[in-house]
């Protein structure tokens, strides 16, 4: 009889045993997943990213406003120039380029994207744009 508790006994130990290491395969297969999941939405961020910077409104904002016909001597010459009462297309644009650059501070702000990587994305165009506008918009 003890040798049949002792049977049982070590049968039931294996069976704690092999569910502990079960769970803990599970565990890391799950964690697997979930990193392939976070990798798969960031490349569908990427990309959203990426087709609104060749959005053809993205992009004739951006040569637009990098040319040398927006220039401006201070704030007020600005709005009296490319503002909404003056020119509202062209305050149209301004506010467009500028909304999709916020937009993306504040995902790099959330964690959603890496500051190096937007940099790699075509980060001296933005740079040298807020060294352009850095007087209008503050």
């Amino acid at each position: 009889m003890d040798e049949i508790s002792l049977v049982f006994g070590g049968i039931q130990t294996a069976a704690i045993v092999g569910g502990i290491v079960l769970a803990i395969m599970e565990l890391k297969h799950m964690r697997e997943q979930r990193k392939t999941e976070l990798q798969t939405r960031q490349a569908q961020l990427f990309m959203q990213i990426f087709d609104s910077f060749y959005s053809s409104g993205y992009r004739k904002s951006l040569m637009e406003l990098s040319s040398d016909s927006w220039t401006w001597t201070d704030f007020d010459d600005f709005m009296h120039r490319f503002g909404p009462d003056a020119d509202l297309e062209a305050y149209e644009k301004f506010r467009f380029l500028f909304a999709q650059i916020d937009r993306l501070g504040m995902l790099v702000n959330w964690e959603l994207i890496d500051i190096d990587r937007l940099r790699r994305w075509g980060g001296e165009a933005f740079v040298q744009l807020w060294e352009k506008f850095e007087p209008i918009v503050v």
